[in-house]
């Protein structure tokens, strides 16, 4: 016997099956998308972990032979892209070694500046740990041998101040941002920047420390080759006896030495400066109030370092007091 089936009935599970190939439809087109989701998802972190595994490569690479792509890769991990994590601590601090190692040679130091780099280097300096500060300075501290890059990081001064002078800055913290701040100044295109941090620059030779007043000091002379900077510096507020004992007999030879040649620099004509002799200033202690001073100063003019002794001979003639 033949079965029969009724037309609607046909017609209904025509319509059935319709919406069930769309029901299929729309699960194919949502499997293809999280599969397509979960590709995207899985070439990114495969990304991640390539973009990693070369920097932890390039680490361990030779910095003289770091190409402007590696060191792309490198600075590219340091940027933390799109709110993405930065690498973890100690591969961060593997990379600003890296870099900073690479940054002794011209031609690392122009890549990382047109590759944007500074920037980026920067950014860790201002790092709540000390050992990412310290390598980040020292990366700084190395482009900032490069003059074209010294126009650049005049911009990120403040923030090496920042790092170096705020208080609580750890000695290694100091004496990394003091290094970035005397090679900035060597050529003298950037000393107006310097004229806000003056004192406080002053200030540090207080420390008991013979690497942050030798630092201090270097800086302190490069900025004296400049004669605007040199009227500032003698209109300082100082204490004499915290001069004075930098040229105690038992202080360093780097120290006295470095003093000795900042005061050269500052006693060749002191009319010119057109200052009046504040007390408690600078020019006061060397000019109104040196007798004390220049009895330090005689007891060096035999010392056997004869840098130390031909510079004490130059302050002597410089004060008409041989």
């Amino acid at each position: 016997m033949d079965c029969c089936v009724p037309g609607h009935v046909m017609l209904f599970t025509n319509k059935a099956l319709w919406g069930l190939g769309l029901a299929a439809t729309g699960v194919g087109v949502m499997y293809y998308l999280l599969r397509s989701s979960e590709r995207r998802s899985h070439k990114t972190a495969f990304s991640g972990i390539t973009l990693t595994t070369e920097a932890a490569a390039l680490t361990n690479s030779s910095p003289g032979t770091l190409s402007p792509k590696h060191l792309d890769t490198l600075i590219h991990l340091l940027r933390d892209v799109d709110g993405q994590q930065a690498p973890h601590d100690d591969l961060t601090e593997r990379i600003l070694v890296t870099i900073a190692n690479s940054a002794a040679f011209t031609a690392s130091q122009n890549s990382i500046r047109e590759l944007s780099g500074l920037p980026v280097i920067v950014r860790y300096v201002h790092s709540t740990e000390q050992r990412l500060q310290v390598q980040a300075l020292n990366a700084l501290n190395n482009l900032a041998m490069n003059v074209e890059n010294q126009k650049h990081l005049q911009a990120y001064v403040i923030d090496v101040f920042q790092a170096g002078l705020e208080a609580g800055a750890l000695e290694d913290v100091q004496l990394a941002a003091l290094r970035v701040l005397t090679n900035v100044t060597v050529t003298g295109r950037i000393h107006d920047s310097f004229f806000t941090y003056l004192p406080a620059i002053w200030a540090m030779l207080q420390l008991q420390n013979t690497a942050l007043q030798v630092q201090v000091l270097k800086l302190l002379v490069n900025l004296a080759g400049d004669q605007a900077m040199q009227a500032e510096m003698l209109d300082l507020e100082v204490s004499s006896d915290m001069l004075l004992s930098l040229l105690h007999e038992d202080s360093s030879e780097d120290v006295i030495e470095r003093f000795l040649t900042l005061t050269v620099h500052l006693i060749p004509k002191p009319s010119q400066y057109e200052l009046p002799a504040r007390p408690g200033s600078l020019h006061c202690f060397l000019w109104a109030e040196q007798s004390l001073f220049l009895q330090k100063v005689y007891a060096f003019k035999n010392h056997l370092n004869p840098d130390i002794s031909f510079r004490v001979g130059s302050i002597l003639s410089g004060l008409n007091a041989e």
